[in-house]
């Protein structure tokens, strides 16, 4: 069986979140889960959720998809895009089918549904199977403004069910929409379709911890691979399993190992993660991250420095960037060159922090050559936290 399924986009900033991201993975994943890499995409249809064309930016749209493609290596531009926008004929011929049906209720220049339906409604969920849910309390809802357009919950039911999606995806937060949505089906006569209700992933406290950007952790010297094998992860079979290409995580995927419980974020797990990545990925990788790494952060100045020499350097010790950083902004304003560095020398750093006092002074004993000996001692004052003022 075909799976066919929708991303969601919505115009807005917050589709970049690591929350709305993660729903768009499990799309696809189960979506290419069983065909070919580089065709099966063919069964993705992207939707783009701009009723309310005021507040849409069309900017946040391409940023997503260049997104898709720079970090997972999916070019979603090869899809259907429908805009919700341009399909206000399709929403009102609807809209008149339940007018004749006395489904409306006119309020201020605008419509609500009303539910004329039993007490209860069952919900077909793949992670929860039935999903009751009682209708008594359930009030009215707006499903057209003032100005005619059409919102999200009315218009979304009636493009999953026209263009033919199999499976709707996404966060359990939305079950009382998926209520509405439903209800709006039931009295067009549309065919319903299987619903994946997601865990959420929650701080320590209990609350939502899906508000943070992709690029947040960019930005924080984490690197891609260690991000996207924490997002695949995190909700799905063993977590300590690594992902450091998007295809081992796509190729392999069943709906049946997706968590039913909500995950606490770890961020110790995700330093884990890019603490391992760093160390196992090719050395130009490395350099390409760590080059990303310091334009996101405005510092051109490093960039300028980064030669040959300076990337044998880092690559010797492949700390996390911030690392580099520090010891790069360290010898940019003493004025000393790498160049100038005995890498042998400054790998006994590692050494030197298990040591004690008596024994750094017999390392620094060994070191005969002055410059030698005074960059040595430079690199120790830098690395360690204890005094040293001795030397």
């Amino acid at each position: 069986m075909t799976n066919f399924v929708r991303l969601g986009l919505s115009p807005t900033k917050g589709n970049l979140k690591l929350g709305p991201l993660r729903t768009h993975i499990y799309n696809l994943a189960i979506a290419l889960a069983g065909w070919e890499w580089g065709l099966k995409n063919k069964w993705v249809i992207i939707r783009i959720d701009d009723t309310n064309t005021l507040d849409s930016n069309y900017g946040v749209i391409k940023e997503l998809m260049k997104m898709f493609s720079e970090r997972f290596s999916i070019d979603l531009w090869e899809n259907l895009i429908v805009k919700q926008s341009e399909r206000n004929h399709v929403y009102s011929a609807l809209f008149s089918i339940l007018e004749r049906k006395w489904f409306l209720l006119p309020e201020g220049g605008a419509y609500k549904f009303v539910s004329l339906y039993g007490s209860e409604i069952t919900i077909y969920d793949m992670l929860k199977w039935e999903i009751r849910v009682s209708l008594k309390s359930q009030e009215n809802f707006f499903i057209r403004r003032g100005d005619g357009t059409y919102l999200y919950n009315f218009a979304s039911p009636i493009d999953d069910a026209l263009l033919g999606i199999s499976h709707i995806v996404r966060g359990n937060d939305k079950i009382n929409s998926a209520i509405m949505q439903e209800v709006i089906k039931i009295a067009l006569g549309l065919k319903s379709a299987q619903y994946v209700h997601l865990p959420l992933l929650r701080s320590l406290g209990g609350t939502l911890n899906s508000s943070s950007y992709y690029k947040d952790f960019l930005n924080e010297w984490y690197i891609q691979e260690a991000i996207n094998s924490y997002l695949f992860s995190s909700w799905y079979g063993d977590p300590e399993i690594q992902y450091p290409h998007p295809e081992s995580f796509f190729f392999n995927f069943d709906i049946k190992r997706i968590h039913k419980k909500d995950s606490l974020f770890d961020l110790d797990r995700l330093k884990s993660l890019n603490t391992k990545f760093l160390k196992s990925i090719s050395s130009q990788r490395y350099v390409e991250a760590y080059q990303e790494y310091l334009l996101l952060n405005n510092r051109n100045d490093l960039i300028k420095l980064l030669d040959k020499t300076t990337q044998d350097f880092i690559l010797k010790w492949r700390k996390d960037f911030s690392w580099n950083v520090k010891i790069m902004t360290y010898f940019l304003t003493k004025k000393t060159s790498f160049w100038s560095l005995n890498v042998s020398h400054l790998k006994r750093l590692d050494e030197i922090k298990e040591l004690q006092m008596k024994d750094v002074k017999q390392i620094l004993s060994e070191v005969k050559e002055p410059d030698e000996r005074k960059y040595l001692i430079e690199s120790i004052r830098f690395s360690l936290t204890w005094d040293i003022k001795w030397l």
